[in-house]
């Protein structure tokens, strides 16, 4: 599935640093000791989370398999137990630069692999993403 616009999503994924005032979500993941891409001369050029060499290389952190599990595991249980109503996973890092959308990007992509419909937003990289 697509990503969708912010009204027609049935999961909203959120990207934010810990400066910012925090987005009220159903579940909120501290991503404080993840693996930090933040100076890496690997990735050429790479502005932000967004690029797909830093997603790479963020989600090589062996906490991120746990962590994308049960993304989508309270994704299921709010469409089977909740009829799909609106579901908010929103995660933080320190500058909301690289970790937070790098790791949100890759839960919404899964998510819409796995046929939601998922709107991202990223706080600390100016708001809303371009819509597939």
């Amino acid at each position: 599935m697509p990503r969708v616009a912010f009204t027609l999503a049935n999961v909203g994924v959120y990207s934010f640093s810990s400066s910012t005032v925090k987005p009220t979500a159903h579940y909120e993941f501290d991503l404080t000791e993840f693996r930090d891409p933040m100076n890496k001369d690997l990735f050429n050029g790479a502005t932000d989370g967004r690029d797909i060499l830093v997603q790479n290389w963020v989600k090589d952190d062996h906490r991120f398999k746990s962590l994308l599990a049960e993304c989508e595991l309270l994704a299921h249980d709010q469409k089977v137990n909740h009829g799909g109503r609106w579901l908010t996973l929103a995660f933080r890092d320190f500058h909301g630069k690289w970790k937070s959308p790098a790791v949100a990007e890759l839960v919404a992509e899964r998510l819409s692999e796995a046929g939601y419909n998922v709107s991202v937003f990223h706080d600390a990289l100016g708001g809303p993403m371009k819509v597939a």
